[in-house]
């Protein structure tokens, strides 16, 4: 009975305890809850990457390694303006992505043995506003980025974390003046239908400043994929792609005869044809698949047929 009565005395003093420590517990008295919200902050201005003042260092021609004379240009990046080779924009978005350095540059058709690779993987901050501007800046370290502009490799160093307001209202002011002579210009593809065969043309409208509007005729449809222009067009009997828009060259034909095209996207060129045995028109669709290295410094564009998506219009 002695130990009995120790047994139950045991556990009634348990049952105290931890009755007391569930007390406190609920109450918040021995755990205080942290609520993790209140642990995330919004990135500032100046945690970007880019951001701050840079001074051009050096211009390297992709052509032939050659150095340009530089100026005294500067560069200037904060969330609220971007200024760029006497280009101005306000309210940028910025988006960032690792890559392989020398990828990126294969890529942009530029020949790497005339930059100097120390790093394998970079990030790349693409800016853009809610216009026309849009830019990529590699980032070399933290003091240092690069871009590629006409042709040409521009190096930056930083000289200051931050944009000194005094210039930013120097680049508003001369923004105001150079507001009208804009150079602006865009592509509309037409396609007619005579009796026998079916023509495409892309017309490129341009108003450059104080200028007259001029305009100017190429054959064939142009597809804009991963910032990179490819001409679409017809034969005699078929349709091919080119990535050489200008001697109209490397075609890739397409496994399709006497077809049409409906209509291009950055991802899809949708043709129509006519069997003649079933009385069908056949709506098939050609994906538009990523780049692949044809020889060194060359890229080829890739097709496919998605047979899954091929929709039959009676």
């Amino acid at each position: 009975m002695k130990y009995k009565k120790l047994i139950f005395s045991s556990i009634g003093i348990s049952l105290f305890c931890l009755t007391i420590l569930l007390f406190f517990v609920l109450r918040g008295n021995f755990f205080r809850y942290t609520d993790i919200n209140s642990m995330i902050s919004e990135p500032k201005a100046n945690s970007l990457l880019v951001s701050g003042t840079w001074q051009l260092t050096s211009i390297t021609s992709l052509s032939d390694g050659s150095e340009s004379k530089i100026t005294d240009d500067k560069l200037y990046i904060n969330k609220e303006i971007i200024y760029f080779e006497k280009t101005k924009t306000t309210n940028p978005k910025f988006k960032f992505r690792q890559v392989n350095f020398k990828n990126y540059l294969l890529y942009n058709g530029v020949v790497t043995d005339k930059i100097n690779i120390d790093s394998e993987d970079v990030i790349v901050v693409s800016i853009r506003d809610e216009r026309n501007f849009y830019k990529e800046f590699i980032i070399i370290n933290k003091n240092k980025i690069a871009t590629i502009h006409n042709k040409k490799y521009y190096m930056y160093e930083k000289i200051s974390d931050d944009v000194d307001k005094n210039n930013i209202g120097e680049l508003n002011s001369n923004d105001n003046s150079q507001n009208s002579k804009k150079d602006i210009s865009f592509l509309i593809g037409v396609k007619s239908v005579g009796t026998k065969d079916v023509d495409y043309e892309t017309f490129l409208f341009r108003k450059n400043g104080d200028e007259k509007p001029t305009f100017n005729k190429i054959e064939g449809l142009f597809i804009n994929n991963k910032n990179k222009f490819f001409l679409v067009n017809s034969t005699n009997d078929g349709i091919y792609v080119s990535n050489d828009y200008i001697n109209n060259s490397n075609r890739i034909e397409l496994a399709i005869k006497n077809a049409t095209i409906n209509f291009l996207s950055k991802n899809y060129i949708s043709l129509e044809s006519y069997n003649s045995e079933t009385n069908k028109k056949i709506i098939q669709y050609i994906k538009l698949m990523d780049y692949q290295m044809k020889s060194k410094y060359r890229l080829k564009i890739l097709l496919e047929i998605e047979e899954k998506k091929r929709i039959l219009i009676i």
